[in-house]
């Protein structure tokens, strides 16, 4: 049996139909059992509980073998940040300690490229890539080495463990109006601002695939994976969205000082409103680096990225069937 939390997030859902279709049988651990996607019932098993809840976490690892760890609060608003920390860091130590009690084998935890070092710029970032202090760009960054922190405490007490570090993950999703499917939505609309960073991209169906694969991968454990296809520049990403949605491309280069302020305006709007928004301080301070990533590790285990043109190309496909849905 399979755990697998995050299971009706952006990225889980790409993880529970890998793990099926691999024939192994499937757990989510579920806040709301109601978003599991209707395709599902009957197919995997389901345990109603959260992760900040020890006991319920505990449930969830009976009888399990191997865990998949994708749960996550994204969250880069201002009013979010001691929750954010709180919830990621304290669900991961939750699971860790389950698995240890339970005797689970193995533990796949998805982390985050925020959490890897920052090299010169024209450098790939690689695993071995120094830490800075201060380097992190958000709250939800820090989460995720204090996380790292937590699951590599377990691989200490005998859990095998395997951390994974993806990209900006690009891909089909059922809401786009929320974390990386937005993008779409907002080049769609007619976005006519870019950023002027890089970042590493790569397609949610891969990092998908690499869960599953470490699930098994013999002789592998402690290890750190960099999920990252190609690095683009944002104009690139977002150029070829637009060419793949048939509308027009941003063209006019934001000023970060500007984009500071557009964030700040964001963040207020949103928390008058109550609706997330699509730009925050943190967020422009992450888009204006310059950052490249070496993630070639992974091939030496026979893996291969679909290049990212295809899955823009897929995403936008998928974007623009819901919108005519």
């Amino acid at each position: 049996m399979i755990l697998i939390t995050g299971g009706t997030g952006f990225l889980g859902r790409h993880i529970v139909e890998q793990v099926l279709a691999s024939g192994k049988p499937v757990r989510l651990l579920l806040r709301n059992p109601g978003k599991l996607a209707a395709h599902l019932h009957g197919k995997v098993e389901v345990v109603q509980g959260d992760l900040q809840d020890l006991a319920s976490v505990e449930a969830a690892v009976e009888g399990v073998s191997k865990v998949i760890h994708a749960a996550a609060q994204v969250s880069f608003r201002k009013k979010d940040r001691e929750e954010v920390l709180n919830n990621n860091v304290k669900g991961t130590t939750h699971l860790v300690n389950a698995c240890l009690e339970a005797e689970v084998v193995r533990l796949v935890h998805v982390s985050s490229i925020a959490t890897n070092g920052r090299a010169p710029k024209g450098e790939l970032i690689t695993e071995k890539t120094a830490r800075q202090p201060g380097q992190e760009a958000s709250t939800y960054a820090k989460s995720k080495i204090k996380s790292e922190i937590e699951v590599f405490r377990g691989a200490s007490e005998g859990l095998e463990v395997v951390v994974v570090n993806p990209g900006l993950i690009i891909g089909p999703a059922d809401n786009w109006t929320s974390g990386t499917p937005q993008i779409f939505q907002a080049v769609a609309g007619g976005l006519p601002f870019y950023q002027a960073g890089s970042n590493g991209l790569v397609g949610a169906a891969d990092v998908a695939r690499a869960c599953r694969m470490l699930l098994d991968a013999e002789g592998v454990s402690e290890e750190r994976y960099i999920l990252v296809a190609e690095n683009w520049t944002y104009l690139e990403f977002l150029t070829e969205i637009a060419r793949n949605l048939n509308v027009k491309p941003p063209f006019i280069r934001a000023p970060r000082g500007l984009m500071f302020i557009a964030g700040w305006l964001s963040e207020l709007i949103a928390d008058l409103s109550g609706k997330e928004g699509g730009l925050s301080t943190e967020t422009v301070r992450g888009g204006s680096g310059h950052f490249t990533y070496d993630g070639s590790k992974i091939n030496a285990l026979g893996f291969h990225y679909t290049p990212i043109k295809e899955v823009i190309a897929e995403t936008a496909t998928a974007f623009l069937k819901s919108r005519s849905a």
